[in-house]
């Protein structure tokens, strides 16, 4: 092939002395190429010749097509093309090219829809046997090729997926090289821009290097590689800059390249997650890329960032249409503060955390830049943890689970007001696990299906981290905690004197949402269980910090009034029916504050009574008791206490205790509605009255009902501030059936008819 060209280019040079024009032949230079690799050659300009002791063409606009069905855009392209030739040194059989220039070369490389690339038939006609050279030839091989240097300017190179879309863009090329004399060691310096459209990413680099060509192996090597670099996001922001070292060797013959020791030096500018800037570090004793199958190989690789060392097995796949990374990764002994630095997380503790380990698998797409992590492991502050990890560009997402360990060096770094008025000092052993995401875009933390173990409780439930930390909503539900547990964690918080027989076993379950900046608290579906008693409902704490106010509905399921106050060792009220005071429930709209609260649309049903209404409590220190409430049916007579003579079947008929106790110490004013009241032996209907007490003076007003098929109003006035209670009773009533009342009276109607009467009565006495 050489001694071709010498025998071409010395009869070139001759025939310049004749007038020889190279323009007559480019068609057939054209031809020749055509007819060699299938493409089109055009040659647009004109080819000049330059003499001696140089014999060499210029010209410009030249193109050369795709081969067909890859493509309507040009191969390859330049907008100038210099060879020189030294016409002495081919006498002796030496072939002495100057330099070699190309200016705006442009190059578009591209793949089909099944893979083909639109180079591959080059390399095909390339390698094909040329057959036997001609006799003539014998005897006139050129026994050396010395290139004085390559000079590339303004060079373009497109990549290019399914022949039209535009993948990299690698441009401004320039490349310079020293002597090229085969078997020579040669110094080349090459400059470029690559644009990565999807990602948006844009890398300068500068690499010099020493290379050798030997095309009688074939066997190219690249020594000593140092090359800079520079990578900057869509938004022209630098995200990198550094240098790597490494050498390389091409076999063409199987078309894969060998990096060896190869090492990278960065800086990483705003990394994902981490602070504003990393220090970076890389060493691999072996790297291996196989250009055909578009595949690598890292071997002994190792990173050290900060003071974090990793050692990786890395391997890559579809590295032009994609690149995906798949691997194992390794962290032992690092120091955990360096890490959290790293992260971006600052802790109030001085105290060094020790160190921590880490292995994983990994796979790395980055067309999307999706990152998983399985076989996740890590061991840090006594705890071990597994689980796995997504990243993507929605967010971050995994599992993570922790066996049981000791939690104390952990709660050890939180802030001090995270767990103020909890004590957790007894807690000996905890086991974590969540399923987590965080959003990309919104910066909200999830955790789903947490669990959180304790001797003796297991809390689960989820949680969002919105508005960065200041609002909290998700859902908590306990087992069934024992009470020396409770008031173990919550010393102080709890009234004083409650003791684990009064508290009872704790259950809560519960959907919330706590924002910070409406200092306010959500509990939603609410079940909770303390005191011996099981309440649900909706309940809006605010403010929660300051002067709490609570608003919601609330119900109690069945419970007995009397157990709850033997619980409390508070005696029970005598009453005549032991039976009294044994089930009771209530449901009520609730707005309870500091200082005063209101139950509305109260349904509290007492043993075979249902009552109904609002009720209101002020000034808890002093309390003042308001209400408006409907009562279905009411027998006092049970609710009463015996008197010392009473029979055993119950209270002499008209007999009625006076309930003087409660007048020193209530007060109290509202309405009561009663639609069946049963009282000292009689039978009312439909009663309405205005009751209040205050100052030790009682009063029923504006009572009005039926009575035995009459009617009847009246007063009553109890002053008890004397000592001896003062009873004072007015009232009148309407055709009343005088047998009916008789009978309620004495058992027997000894009168009978209709009747009315006026009266006005006062007695001093108990009863």
């Amino acid at each position: 092939m050489v001694a071709t060209v010498a025998v071409v280019l010395v009869s070139a040079a001759l025939l310049v002395w004749l007038l020889f024009d190279p323009n007559d032949y480019k068609d057939d230079l054209s031809e020749l190429v055509q007819a060699r690799t299938g493409r089109t050659l055009v040659i647009e300009d004109e080819l000049s010749l330059t003499f001696f002791p140089w014999l060499g063409v210029q010209t410009g606009g030249v193109r050369l097509g795709s081969a067909e069905g890859l493509g309507e855009e040009t191969f390859a392209g330049a907008a100038g093309v210099t060879v020189r030739v030294r016409l002495l040194p081919l006498l002796r059989r030496r072939l002495e090219v100057g330099t070699i220039e190309l200016d705006g070369l442009e190059l578009n490389l591209a793949r089909d829809a099944a893979g083909r690339g639109n180079w591959e038939d080059l390399l095909t006609s390339a390698s094909a046997d040329p057959g036997p050279a001609p006799a003539a030839a014998a005897g006139r091989t050129v026994q050396a090729l010395d290139i004085a240097g390559i000079r590339i300017r303004d060079g373009v190179i497109f990549w290019r997926d399914n022949l039209t879309e535009v993948r990299y863009v690698l441009s401004e090329l320039s490349l310079d090289t020293g002597p090229v004399a085969i078997g020579e060691p040669v110094q080349a310096a090459l400059d470029f821009r690559l644009l990565s459209v999807d990602p948006p990413l844009t890398a300068s680099i500068a690499a010099r290097t020493t290379a050798l060509i030997d095309p009688a192996a074939p066997h190219y090597r690249a020594d000593d590689i140092r090359l800079e670099f520079r990578i900057e996001d869509g938004q022209h922001g630098q995200r990198a800059g550094g240098q790597l070292r490494a050498s390389l060797e091409y076999a063409p013959q199987d078309g894969t390249i060998r990096m060896s020791t190869a090492a990278v030096q960065a800086e990483l500018t705003n990394p994902p997650g981490g602070p504003e800037a990393l220090s970076l570090r890389a060493a691999a004793e072996e790297a291996r890329l196989d250009l055909e199958a578009q595949t690598a190989e890292v071997l002994g690789l190792t990173t050290t960032i900060g003071d974090i060392v990793a050692r990786w097995e890395v391997a890559a796949a579809d590295l032009l249409d994609g690149p995906r990374l798949t691997g194992t990764v390794r962290i032992a002994e690092a120091a955990l503060d360096d890490a959290l630095a790293m992260g971006g997380v600052t802790l109030q503790t001085r105290a060094p955390l020790g160190h921590f380990d880490l292995s994983s698998r990994f796979t790395l797409d980055s067309a999307t830049g999706n990152l998983a992590l399985a076989g996740l492991e890590a061991a840090a502050l006594g705890l071990t943890v597994d689980g796995e990890l997504s990243v993507t560009d929605a967010g971050t997402a995994g599992r993570i689970t922790a066996p049981a360990f000791d939690p104390a060096p952990l709660i050890g770094l939180l802030p001090p007001e995270t767990l103020e008025g909890v004590d957790v000092s007894g807690v000996e052993s905890l086991a974590l696990s969540a399923s987590f995401s965080i959003s990309a875009t919104q910066r909200v933390l999830s955790l789903q299906d947490f669990t959180a173990t304790i001797p003796g409780a297991t809390f689960t439930g989820a949680l969002e981290r919105l508005e960065d930390g200041q609002r909290l909503r998700g859902r908590i539900a306990t087992t069934e905690l024992a009470p020396d547990l409770v008031l173990s964690l919550l010393p102080g918080r709890l009234p004083e004197g409650l003791g684990p027989e009064q508290l009872g076993p704790v259950s809560l379950d519960a959907r919330f949402d706590y924002s910070a900046g409406a200092d306010s608290l959500q509990l939603r579906g609410l079940a909770a269980q303390a005191l011996g008693l099981r309440a649900t409902g909706d309940v809006v704490v605010q403010p929660l910090t300051d002067a709490p106010r609570i608003t919601g509905d609330v119900a109690i399921q069945a419970f007995s009034p009397r157990a709850l106050l033997d619980r409390f060792d508070q005696p029970a009220p005598a009453t005549a029916d032991s039976a009294a005071l044994g089930a009771a429930t209530i449901s009520a709209a609730v707005d309870v504050s500091a200082e005063r609260a209101q139950l509305e649309e109260i349904r509290l049903r007492l043993d075979d009574t249902t009552v109904t209404g609002r009720f209101t409590v002020e000034h808890f220190a002093e309390p003042r008791y308001l209400f408006d409430l409907a009562l279905d049916r009411l027998a006092v007579d049970r609710y009463l206490p015996l008197p010392s003579d009473a029979p055993a079947g119950g209270l002499p008929a008209g007999e009625l205790q006076v309930p003087t106790a409660p007048l020193d110490t209530l007060a109290l004013s509202g309405r009561v509605a009663v639609a069946d009241l049963r009282m000292a032996g009689l039978s009312f209907s439909e009663v309405s009255t205005r009751v209040s007490v205050a100052d030790g003076i009682g009063r029923v007003e504006e009572a009005r009902g039926g009575l035995y098929v009459g009617e009847f109003e009246g007063s009553a006035v109890l002053d008890a501030r004397a000592g001896r209670p003062v009873l004072d009773l007015r009232g009148s009533a309407l055709t009343l059936d005088v047998a009916a009342l008789m009978t309620a009276l004495s058992g027997q109607p000894t009168l009978s008819g209709t009747g009315s009467f006026e009266l006005e009565l006062s007695g001093t006495g108990a009863n």
